[in-house]
C-alpha cells in the first residue's frame, strides 16, 4: 500500500501540476526584488553548491528516516 501511495503522490506532484500554485505563492509572498535576489543567488556558484548539498542532505535524511513502505 505504501508504494501505491508513493506512486500517487509522485503522479500528483509533477511540475506541471504544481507550477501554477508555486507561481501564485511566490507572487503573494515575495517582492520582485526578492525573487530577483533569489535567482541571482541560486544561479551563482555558491547557490548551485547549496542546491546540490541540500539535495544530498535530503537524501541522507530519507535514508536515515524512511517513510512507510
Amino acid at each position: 500500500m505504501g508504494r501505491e501511495i508513493g506512486s500517487l503522490v509522485k503522479a500528483e506532484l509533477n511540475w506541471s501540476a504544481i507550477e501554477p500554485v508555486m507561481i501564485e505563492v511566490y507572487r503573494n509572498t515575495f517582492s520582485q526584488h526578492e525573487v530577483d535576489g533569489m535567482l541571482t543567488f541560486y544561479r551563482s556558484e555558491v547557490g548551485q553548491a547549496v542546491i546540490a548539498k541540500l539535495a544530498d542532505g535530503h537524501a541522507e535524511v530519507d535514508d536515515e528516516h524512511p517513510g512507510p513502505t
